[in-house]
């Protein structure tokens, strides 16, 4: 009845059978229990198997190991770990499928001790994971920053024949999401040294957080691996970079970002030295110039991009003193109708700040500290005077 589904006539027969004192067979327990797991009834399945081992019946492999992986696929660890416990007592060897259920569990539950114990005993058994075990506890291992130990995981699954560069990307995306570029990068480094590679969209993801936290050393290096690996630094990309040396107030720094800048090669950055030069160098003037660059954009295309890029190249020129320069792109800006955001004062750029990106906070500080700035390069230029004079 049991396993034609007829669940509660055959709950109700052992009943009876009990009330006339009549002993349930080993093969009749078997039976209902593996018919109440099935139908996911786990807590009568379970009082079915204690009554079954005080009627003095031993649950055979089988039946342990389905009770096990019921219990820990639905989330109930301690009640599948005690079981899974008597089961190694009674002599029975789990199956991969059981420590890879117990694993996967212990992995999601954050149980970092508890899975490396299944993960230890799975491998000293002589048994291989799977591809499914091997993902939860590394992610669960990169999650508690355990680098030394993910990496020692990592390469006993190389070793087991398994194909490691997206587990090991994934990783990598765990410590550059949760914004432990450092560990991010000895991640890497260890991908390296291992022969493991990953791909150009996780560089300049980890490029753009190191970026983020100043670590221009460590930038350089991620940039040239994406530029090398015929990666394509979009507008946007290289705007921002540009927006770092805005914000920049170390001059050690804006030589890195400089560099940095370089690195891309992208021609906006020839634009930007081409800007800086001479009208002999250049051999046209600074409207033609500029007027040149912008019309080169595919503005169906990249139009957000060419209006972040004006916005911030305005930026620098003002902190540069380049006025001529800057009223040439704004000119131009307004011709593409990218329409700029500054200020403006008797049709002449007064000032010029972008702080789309950062917090409130920084946004005040870096107004303050960029219009000091400001204010001494109009005075070194004679664009205002001093009005202590």
């Amino acid at each position: 009845m049991g396993k034609a589904g007829r669940l509660d006539t055959a709950m109700k027969v052992y009943m009876e059978m009990q009330g006339f004192g009549l002993r349930a067979s080993g093969a009749m327990f078997v039976s209902l229990i593996e018919s109440f797991v099935k139908a996911g009834k786990l807590e009568t399945a379970l009082r079915l198997w204690d009554e079954m081992k005080k009627a003095g019946f031993r649950p055979n492999y089988g039946l342990y190991t389905m009770i096990v992986e019921a219990h820990a696929k639905s989330g109930k660890l301690e009640i599948a770990m005690s079981i899974f416990s008597d089961m190694e007592k009674a002599g029975f060897l789990p199956t991969p499928s059981t420590y890879s259920s117990l694993l996967e569990m212990q992995a999601a539950a954050a149980q970092v001790d508890a899975a490396m114990k299944l993960y230890n005993s799975m491998t000293n058994a002589g048994l291989r994971p799977g591809l499914s075990t091997y993902t939860a506890l590394l992610t669960l291992l990169a999650k508690k920053k355990l680098v030394d130990v993910a990496a020692k995981i990592l390469l006993e699954m190389k070793a087991m024949g398994y194909s490691v560069e997206v587990n090991a990307s994934d990783v990598l995306m765990v410590y550059i999401k949760d914004g432990s570029v450092d560990l991010a990068l000895r991640w890497l480094r260890f991908m390296g040294s291992s022969g493991i590679r990953t791909n150009n969209f996780i560089i300049r993801q980890l490029f753009e957080s190191c970026m983020k936290n100043g670590l221009y050393e460590s930038a350089k290096p991620l940039l040239e691996t994406f530029v090398n690996a015929a990666a394509k630094v979009d507008l946007i990309l290289y705007t921002s970079i540009l927006a770092h040396l805005v914000r920049c107030q170390e001059e050690h720094n804006e030589r890195h970002l400089m560099s940095i800048l370089s690195a891309t090669k992208h021609k906006a950055h020839a634009f930007l030295c081409g800007l800086f030069t001479g009208p002999e160098q250049r051999k046209q003037p600074v409207l033609s110039f500029v007027r040149e660059f912008f019309q080169g954009i595919d503005y169906e295309l990249e139009e957000g991009a060419a209006r972040y890029f004006a916005n911030v190249l305005l930026n620098y020129l003002v902190l540069m003193g380049q006025i001529n320069r800057a009223r040439c792109v704004w000119k131009v800006s307004y011709e593409n109708k990218l329409f700029p955001k500054a200020i403006v004062f008797d049709q002449h750029i007064a000032w010029s700040l972008d702080v789309r990106n950062l917090s409130v906070g920084a946004a005040l500080i870096a107004v303050v500290h960029t219009l000091h700035r400001f204010r001494k390069r109009m005075l070194y230029y004679g664009v205002v005077r001093d009005g202590s004079n």
